[in-house]
């Protein structure tokens, strides 16, 4: 679902909500054991340039991917 809407929204939707959503692929990604995968998504989030306030609303995301790999 979240892939879905990312194709369909990705030109319209905020920088923010399309990095929360990768983050939360890149955290099932990481319960999944898709190392390249993780990286793949962690390295477009960070493409996007996000200013502090949108990486501060973001960073309780990016914590969960760190989290599921434990």
């Amino acid at each position: 679902m979240l892939e879905t809407g990312l194709r369909r929204h990705a030109a319209t939707a905020p920088l923010v909500d399309r990095a929360r959503a990768l983050a939360m692929l890149a955290e099932i990604a990481t319960v999944a054991g898709e190392a390249e995968r993780v990286a793949e998504l962690l390295a477009e989030i960070e493409g996007f340039g996000l200013s502090d306030a949108d990486r501060a609303a973001v960073e309780g995301d990016l914590d969960a991917i760190a989290a599921a790999g434990e």
